[in-house]
């Protein structure tokens, strides 16, 4: 059944066509899809040139097959099963086989960057994201078409409780509602749309549509810019390259750009081969057609070696489109003078595959140049080898490769990047040559990028890598003598690269004031950062800028915020400016995440407020001015003086975006940790990578909120707005606003009013329904005081952002705590992901103990894991920065400080509600160190599986042997190299770093059982002192100690001569070495006054020396009978070492103290006895005969002899004439001996008789001695 077509249909397809715009259709009806055939039909009578071509994009299931071959089956089994003609002809599938369509999963559209189409059909709505809207939108030409294929619905309101794909990412287990706020915004957004016809399967014009009162246009008149016509007039085409290449531009702006390019290219100095050209614009300004006439300038100019890249080689179709272009120009003749190759083979798009080897190639078989000459296979290379130029006798070749390819750039000249915003930033850097795997970056750069449309990274290219070459461009135009010393590496080769900025405003793909460009942008907010509205940051500075300390946090309503209300969208548009310019990862979903992610709210601080503006925000002027009056007709003058009825709304100086986590399930923990890795989904992030981490569980149950964002505006950073937005958050978070009354009041008023009249009558069909803007008095304040919102109960806030020195310096103040630093760096920023956590401000030190152990586990981590590849390239003031943070915070101080106490060895894990008794009673119990919040027990003679953080003398042998500490301090004596203690450097750096350094009690040995016995002083020995290194030192000693760097790396980081690092270092060593003495002489002492004693000689006997045990006292007493007098104190001490110290054990003893004492004085009485026996034996000898009588000598002639020799006389003539030297001593009272000795018998003798017959006795004996 025929049926006329609206007019309004042609009409607006033919205007658009006429202005060079493109025209948006939405197909409301499962039948839509045969409908595209006479929209396309309808385009093709509007355009002159050639049938436009299709973009098709769809999910999974297509709905038709595109094989021909299997077409023409399908079709031969319908006529055989007789539901078809032989003849008939189906329009569907006579579009399908004449028109060239391009079939895309939404997946792989990333492939279509660069490429251009007349027609865009996009289905299954359901799976459409913001990214996708806006990636394959912007691939639309100037007079083509959009096509949105929506399934059969009674009214457009369905589509508000329509549920996306992408919410499948949104949903956790303890926030799963999700309300699909940004469908509703959409489709009102469809009624300000002035090129936009919403129709259903039957062509009929839905009341939506902005465009039903379109009128048909007379012919336009297209404009030529005449700056343009002079400047090609003036460069003419004898002007090589310039003249026949600036021919071929299509505006004004875009001319300019290609002569820097052109400039760049006829410098043969070698500045220009050490320079980067940026282009960055909007999609749809001509960016690779630009790169594309400069290539063949430089190819003009006898550049050998180029290279180009792009995410993918289908993304240089346009370049290299527009390079055949120029080439052509210039008189260059394919075949002749150039030969185009194509890929042949799939694995040339993949990552591992370089341009030059393992490549399949065939040459192209066209004639007039172009990409699309012979086949659709991508271009990746092309050789010139024209020799008819004196400036080209070599061969020349513009080869792709992959953007992880950068090491093949050892021979480049000039190296174009396209499209780099959707490269990964550390690919890009590489590229450039910043990167540390780079061949040296000596060329040229030309690289092109979007900042505002879909790419994740666009904002990164401008915020960071931009910045980066700006400040070496300063250095290099500024003569710093230091520039050698720069923090990184990289610098010394960035310091001499010219940066030149370049832009393109004018639209080419398109003429300027295209609708639906201008629709897609307000949609996605892509134009809020570019300065061009109210909505852009530097606007905010009119209104001054007051004291943090005056601005109030208030909290957003989301229902309110993308009602698409006009007051509601100009503070919406406020938020996004910030978070532009703050953030370099913004991308369209993140528009989509903050409006439809359950668990998530909105902060935002605002500057002192008169008057009810608070509450009134929503409800203020222009409630009536809907977008579903259609009606009405709005101008450039209209939208000014909207835009001024709103200008009241107060601009927010800080935006704060946050999202609930954690109150996860024992059994969703015990699955995700099961699998061995935590479950991939958009929430929860941070209690996942802690249960992963720590493998602790129990965290996962706790309540939290994340900082997805914070973000201040442009001018306005680092005046304090952003700290004090999240000081009043925690506040928040910690009831110090929550206001009762203030609740109870706003409860009251929620009841009574916010009815939801978005669900659709009934009654009405889809040509009646007309989907409007809810009412103002419908929806909740746009802004609400913390004080009437109730906080939910939280145990922690927490952050997860990629690793720099300025935000970790910013979460460090705020009392940020890192608990996870990434191994690898992301590959989008290539930054390392570090989740930092802290409690609340009434959080106790009882209940943010997990807190302390999980730092302190993380530092001892940390430190172990700073010299492996990817964390030694931190910079030591990066982890210098790590450190401060974990160790600055109150709760991780007292672990450090709790010390001594170990953890309860029958404890099955940590942080488990598990109760475990003493299965030894009689023994005194006290609470575990680690686990005394949750009533465990620990025995006190058992070793603590936890050693003490203070380093004590026990433990120095096991890090340190005698040898090494002698080294350490004839090295800070600087009496060695720093080679020889270069091994011992990272245990001394861990050591330190680890807080073990430490005075006190813990650091002698003693356990807590010995706190009576008093402490011991020695002298020249400070047992309380810390040491303590500057700042300049501890970097050394982590660069060197820890990273394992050498030092001429610190040189190079550090900014200071060599041997100035020398010097700190000997001076680190010195004193961490003399803290290791001290330690090391604190465990003598303490063995010595301990339970150690002294030996006879003096000498210090350890408690468990085996020379101290079960000394006899017979020996001492037979080497000084002089001490005899003593010797029961000195049995005594050698016997108090007979016993094992318990001081160095925590084994229970066999038996009781006082059946100790009893043995150990029965061992005493019988030492005394047997030592009472064996002087009685000694007293029992004779030991007089031994005695010298100096009277009964006759030294007479031994002086003489002595003089004699002294005065060289000689002693009486000895062998050979020699003095004797030999002197003699007479006895002369030999013979009186005999009666001294029988006058003077006691009986003592044991020789001596009793009979009297002892005098000849005593003559023989004496008469043998003589004889003798």
């Amino acid at each position: 059944m025929r049926k006329q077509l609206d007019a309004r249909i042609a009409t607006l397809i033919n205007n658009n066509v006429k202005k060079n715009h493109r025209s948006f259709i939405v197909l409301v009806g499962d039948k839509g899809r045969d409908q595209v055939v006479n929209l396309h039909f309808l385009l093709s009578q509007a355009r002159v040139s050639a049938r436009p071509s299709v973009l098709w994009c769809y999910k999974k299931d297509l709905g038709f097959t595109t094989h021909r071959k299997k077409r023409e089956a399908k079709i031969k089994r319908d006529v055989k099963r007789g539901i078809r003609e032989p003849n008939d002809q189906n329009p569907f599938e006579i579009f399908v086989t004449v028109t060239d369509i391009r079939y895309t999963y939404y997946k792989e559209s990333h492939k279509i960057l660069g490429h251009t189409y007349g027609m865009l059909v996009l289905q299954d709505f359901e799976a459409l994201t913001p990214n996708l809207l806006a990636r394959t939108i912007e691939t639309v030409q100037g007079g083509g078409l959009v096509v949105l294929l929506l399934k059969t619905m009674t009214s457009l309101r369905q589509l508000y409780t329509m549920s996306m794909d992408v919410h499948a990412r949104y949903r956790t287990e303890s926030n799963g509602q999700v309300v699909p706020r940004f469908n509703e915004r959409f489709i009102l957004s469809l009624g300000g749309c002035k090129d936009c016809l919403v129709l259903d399967d039957e062509l009929n014009v839905l009341p939506i549509s902005r465009g039903k009162d379109i009128v048909p246009l007379e012919e336009v008149e297209v404009l030529v810019d005449p700056g343009l016509k002079d400047l090609k007039s003036q460069l003419g085409e004898e002007t090589k390259p310039a003249g026949p290449l600036v021919a071929l531009t299509k505006t004004l702006d875009q001319a300019h750009v290609l002569l820097s390019f052109i400039d760049t290219t006829t410098t043969t100095s070698t500045p220009s081969l050490n320079s980067t050209l940026t282009l960055t614009a909007s999609r749809g300004r001509g960016k690779s057609a630009t790169l594309g006439l400069a290539l063949a300038s430089a190819v003009f100019a006898g550049f050998s070696n180029i290279f180009v890249t792009s995410p993918s080689p289908e993304n240089l179709r346009t370049l290299f489109e527009f390079l055949f272009k120029g080439l052509d120009a210039l008189g260059y003749e394919e075949h002749l003078d150039y030969d185009i190759l194509q890929a042949t083979s799939d694995e040339l798009l993949g990552p591992s595959s370089s341009g030059g080897a393992g490549a399949e190639w065939e040459g192209s078989g066209s004639g007039d140049g172009g990409a699309s000459k012979s086949s659709t296979r991508p271009i990746v290379r092309v050789n010139i080898f024209r020799s008819s130029s004196p400036h080209r006798g070599h061969r020349q070749t513009i080869q792709y490769i992959h953007p992880q390819d950068a090491h093949v750039l050892g021979q480049a000249e000039l190296v174009v990047i396209d499209e780099a915003a959707a490269i990964p930033l550390p690919l890009v850097r590489n590229l450039i040559g910043m990167g540390g795997g780079s061949t040296g970056g000596g060329y040229a750069v030309w690289m092109a990028s979007t900042v505002n449309g879909y790419e994740g990274t666009g904002r990164s290219l401008s915020l960071k890598l931009i910045e980066q070459l700006r400040e070496g461009s300063r250095s290099t135009t500024t003569d710093v003598s230091t520039s050698t010393s720069s923090s990184k590496g990289s610098s010394k080769k960035d310091s001499g690269r010219k940066l030149v900025e370049l832009t393109l405003t004018t639209p080419i793909r398109y003429s300027a004031g295209d609708q639906v460009e201008a629709w897609l942008n307000r949609l996605l907010c892509l134009d809020v950062g570019l300065g061009n509205s109210s909505s852009s940051p530097g606007a905010r500075l009119a209104t001054g800028t007051p004291p943090p300390s005056s601005c109030t946090l208030y909290s957003i309503s989301l229902d309110t915020l993308f009602s698409y209300h006009p007051a509601s969208e100009t503070f919406l548009q406020r938020i996004q400016s910030l978070l532009v310019a703050s953030h370099y990862k913004n991308q369209p979903n993140d528009l989509m995440m903050m409006s439809d992610k359950p668990g998530g709210e909105v902060f935002v601080l605002l500057p002192p407020l008169g008057g009810s503006t608070t509450k009134g925000a929503s409800t203020t002027k222009g409630g009536s001015k809907g977008t579903g009056d259609t009606g009405d007709t709005e101008g450039k003058e209209q939208e000014q003086e909207q835009e001024q009825d709103f200008d009241i709304l107060p601009h927010p100086l800080a935006v704060i975006q946050i999202s609930y986590e954690g109150s996860l399930s024992k059994n969703a923990i015990q699955t995700g940790l099961g699998v061995g890795r935590a479950m991939k989904n958009g929430g929860d992030m941070i209690p996942w990578i802690i249960a992963q981490q720590y493998q602790e569980g129990k965290f996962g149950e706790l309540s939290g909120a994340r900082v997805v964002r914070v973000a201040v505006g442009e001018g306005v950073g680092g005046m304090g707005y952003g700290t004090r937005a999240l000081q009043a958050l925690n506040a928040y978070y910690s009831g110090e606003y929550f206001n009762l009354d203030e609740y109870e009041r706003a409860r009251e008023q929620e009841g009574e009013s916010y009815p939801d009249d978005s669900n659709p009558n009934p009654n009405s069909s889809l040509l009646t329904d007309l989907p409007s803007i809810r009412k103002p008095n419908s929806m909740p304040p746009l802004l609400q005081r913390l004080s009437e919102k109730k906080p939910p109960e939280l145990d922690y806030l927490g952050v997860a952002y990629g690793l720099t020195g300025g935000l970790l310096r910013f979460w460090k103040r705020l009392g940020y705590v890192p608990l996870y630093l990434r191994h690898t760096p992301s590959d989008l920023t290539g930054e390392h992901t570090c989740v930092m956590v802290r409690g609340l401000n009434t959080s106790t030190d009882g209940e943010l103990e997990w807190l302390g152990e999980f730092g302190v586990d993380f530092r001892t981590r940390l430190l172990a894991l700073l010299s492996f590849p990817r964390f030694r390239e931190f910079g030591s003031v990066m982890g210098l920065s790590i450190l401060e943070a974990i160790n600055n915070h109150r709760v991780i101080k007292k672990v450090d400080e709790r010390g001594g106490k170990g953890m309860c060895v029958f404890c099955l894990c940590v942080f488990t509600s598990l109760r475990l008794l003493c299965v030894f009673p009689s023994f005194r119990l006290e609470s575990c160190a680690y686990h005394s919040t949750l009533s465990f027990f620990f025995f006190p003679t058992t070793p603590p599986l936890f050693p003490s953080p203070a380093l004590t003398p026990n433990l120095l042998p096991t890090l340190l042997s005698p040898f090494d500490l002698k080294r350490l301090e004839s090295y800070g004596n600087n009496m060695l190299d720093y080679h020889v203690v270069l091994d011992l450097l990272p245990v001394i750096a861990g050591v330190w770093f680890q807080r073990r350094l430490v005075g006190g009690g813990g650091s002698s040995g003693k356990n807590k059982n010995d706190a009576e016995s008093p402490d011991i002083k020695i002298k020249g020995v400070d047992t309380g002192k810390t040491v303590n290194l500057s700042a300049v030192q501890s970097a050394i000693l982590l660069g060197m100690g820890l990273q394992r760097k050498s030092v001429e790396e610190m040189e190079t980081e550090l900014s200071l001569p060599v041997n100035q690092i020398l010097a700190l270092l000997v001076k680190i060593v010195r004193k961490i070495g003399k803290r290791l003495i001290d330690i090391q002489k604190e465990g003598i002492a303490g063995a010595g006054g301990g339970s150690g004693g002294r030996d006879g000689g003096g000498r210090i006997v350890d408690a468990e020396d085996e020379d101290g045990q079960n000394q006899d006292g017979a020996d001492n007493d037979e080497d000084d009978e002089d001490e005899g007098e003593g010797e029961g104190g000195t049995g005594n001490g050698n016997r108090g070492t007979k016993t094992k110290s318990t001081t160095t054990t925590w084994n229970p003893l066999p038996t009781r103290v006082e059946d100790e004492l009893e043995a150990a004085g029965e061992e005493e009485k019988e030492a005394m006895k047997r030592r009472e026996r064996q002087r009685e034996m000694i007293n029992a000898l004779d030991l007089r005969k031994y005695v010298i009588d100096d009277t009964a000598m006759d030294w007479s002639a031994a002086e003489s002899q002595v003089a004699r020799i002294a005065q060289g006389g000689g002693g009486g003539g000895g062998l050979g004439g020699r003095a004797q030297t030999v002197v003699s001593v007479k006895n002369v009272t030999g013979q009186k001996r005999k009666a001294v000795d029988d006058g003077h018998g006691d009986g003592r003798g044991g020789n001596t008789k009793k009979d009297g017959g002892g005098g000849k006795k005593q003559t023989r004996r004496g008469g043998k001695k003589v004889k003798r």
